[in-house]
């Protein structure tokens, strides 16, 4: 490691370019001292409290030993759980200069956990740190968001040198985050101070009421000084009748009307876009030279590049999709049509049902749906999650064709009852026996879904327990995290059954916790929970008769359930 490359600068998640920014010290100092004695430090902060570039200042002062990830909320494929990975790989790999194949080389979780491996032995070795800055989480949809909880599994939080600085809203992380050493700090309003060095000639005593009047947010504060610069006072800021932000994005909005005028159907496309377009492919459909689009830049609220434009904040597309809602079907078609051009690929594959939807063509839904489609975007995405949503939105648009409605729900029944093979379990068991439990963990991080992880780690913590061997607590920290989300009503009882018996060697407790769930689902019916409940019993009995202690706690059981329990209690007790 005789020189260092700067990871960030081969990343497709780098920090934007931030004009105007008011260097924030005091805090980034807090941040650097929280670091030293912590594994990972949160950044709080409402939207639009400047989280994003007090991130980007700490990473300008650590960016050679820094690897990040600064997600863009209004881009879906942004926060793509591959990209994510093949991204943190290349700079991870960067980093330890190493060579990288871009074309051909392996971007999947495992080689993610390995590299880590790699780097977290390196940078112990030469005594170095490595920071890991992930801003945007918490913009990510809340049915997305399984994307970055399957992200955090796989990061090597608690390690040594290995630190991680998140911004998020308080709550959102936590749960995923498996390090006891954590620290959070809250980002505030501007200061005085902190104004006057952003809007400079300026009396303190107009600036007081500017600050008594608006949030101080660096966007609010950000679009004053645009304002400001456009030749508009602060008295005409201060007479306008505000409500929130919107009076600011309506006065910054009516200061470019004339060039906004020119650019309506451009701007309504970035508006109702759910991916990034190319400027190419815009130009190429509303009839407007590209050179013309790259003009664009001079509206102050668009943020535009050789390829790409985008609003400044997720606040001003919210702003131009209620300016254009007048627009709103015509940028759809717009949409559709240019993504039409490349059907198989992953963006139009996940994207573009969801606009026929949304121009009301469900029949356009039904074709694009396809199986051969569906397949393509498994195969491409890797993704489940992605093709429950396609599933579901099938079903919706499919209430009036009782042939193409019996598809969609069989193959979403198809994919939901997807279990942990038993081909998979007689690996698992050959790895365990042979003691490589390093090989038996990657088996489990390689897992379709979370909960076949869950089943593959269970097994291997009943195989330590079974072996008289403490379990480590990483393994029992995720372990508890899968437990937590899984959810016997959406699993169905056959799935929840699964998942219990695989608990059972190793926590009769959750186990047991399951099955009780189980009883109290409605829709399954008593018979049916009865007799997964005596199938989990005489597993039990099978596979363990010591499986059972008399602590378990149970609820809401029947009287001949109970009596069952009881029975295996006796046995285990030597009273038959």
């Amino acid at each position: 490691m005789s020189s260092i490359v700067v990871p960030a600068d081969y990343s497709n998640y780098s920090f934007p370019e931030f004009k105007g920014h008011v260097s924030r010290d005091g805090l980034i100092n807090t941040i650097e001292m929280y670091l030293d004695a912590n594994d990972v430090v949160f950044v709080y902060g409402e939207e639009g409290f400047g989280k994003t570039s007090v991130l980007a200042e700490f990473f300008s002062r650590h960016e050679k030993s820094s690897i990040v990830l600064s997600i863009d909320p209004i881009n879906k494929y942004s926060y793509y759980l591959e990209s994510l990975i093949r991204d943190i790989i290349l700079q991870v790999k960067i980093y330890l200069n190493q060579d990288v194949d871009i074309t051909n080389g392996i971007f999947d979780k495992k080689e993610m956990v390995k590299n880590f491996g790699t780097l977290e032995y390196i940078i112990k070795k030469h005594n170095k740190e490595l920071y890991v800055v992930m801003d945007g989480l918490d913009q990510i949809p809340d049915d997305d968001d399984s994307y970055i909880k399957d992200l955090l599994d796989y990061l090597p939080i608690g390690k040594k040198n290995i630190k991680f600085l998140f911004s998020a809203k308080k709550g959102m992380l936590e749960k995923s985050i498996k390090s006891r050493k954590t620290k959070s700090i809250n980002i505030d309003l501007f200061s005085l101070e902190e104004t006057k060095k952003l809007l400079p000639g300026i009396g303190d005593d107009k600036l007081r009421v500017l600050l008594n009047s608006f949030r101080a947010t660096p966007e609010m504060l950000s679009s004053i000084k645009r304002l400001t610069e456009q030749g508009v006072t602060i008295d005409d800021i201060l007479q306008m009748d505000v409500e929130d932000t919107e009076g600011l994005f309506e006065e910054e909005w009516s200061r470019s009307e004339s060039v906004v005028e020119k650019y309506k159907e451009f701007l309504g496309i970035l508006a109702f876009s759910k991916t990034s377009l190319s400027l190419e492919q815009i130009s190429l459909e509303i009839g407007m030279r590209y050179e013309s689009i790259i003009e664009a830049e001079c509206i102050s609220f668009l943020h535009v590049t050789d390829k790409h434009a985008k609003f400044r904040s997720v606040g001003f597309a919210k702003f131009a999709r209620k300016k254009l809602k007048d627009l709103r079907m015509k940028s759809l078609r717009y949409i559709t049509n240019i993504m039409t051009k490349t059907p198989k690929s992953l963006d139009s594959l996940s994207s573009l049902p969801s606009y026929f939807n949304d121009l009301g063509d469900t029949q356009a839904v039904i074709s694009h749906l396809s199986n051969e489609n569906l397949e393509l975007l498994l195969s491409e995405s890797k993704s489940l999650n992605d093709l429950f949503r396609q599933l579901d939105l099938g079903i919706s648009c499919a209430e009036d064709n009782e042939l193409e409605m019996l598809r969609f729900s069989f193959l979403k029944s198809l994919v939901t009852g997807i279990k942990t093979s038993s081909l998979l379990k007689s690996e698992l068991k050959n790895f365990l026996i042979k003691e490589d439990v390093k090989t038996a963990l990657d088996l489990a991080h390689g897992a379709a879904s979370k909960e076949e992880q869950l089943q593959i780690l269970c097994m291997i913590a009943a195989d330590y327990k079974e072996k008289e061997k403490p379990l480590p607590e990483s393994i029992e920290l995720q372990i508890e995290t899968l437990f937590q989300g899984i959810s016997p009503e959406s699993l169905g009882v056959e799935k929840t059954l699964d998942i219990a018996m695989d608990l059972l060697p190793f926590d009769s407790a959750k186990a047991m916790s399951l099955i009780n769930q189980i009883d109290q689902m409605g829709g399954g019916g008593e018979n049916k929970s009865e007799y997964a409940f005596f199938r989990f019993t005489l597993h039990a009995l099978q596979k363990k008769p010591d499986a059972f202690d008399g602590e378990i706690e149970i609820k809401n059981f029947s009287e001949k359930k109970s009596d069952a329990c009881q029975a295996c209690w006796n046995l285990e007790s030597g009273g038959f």
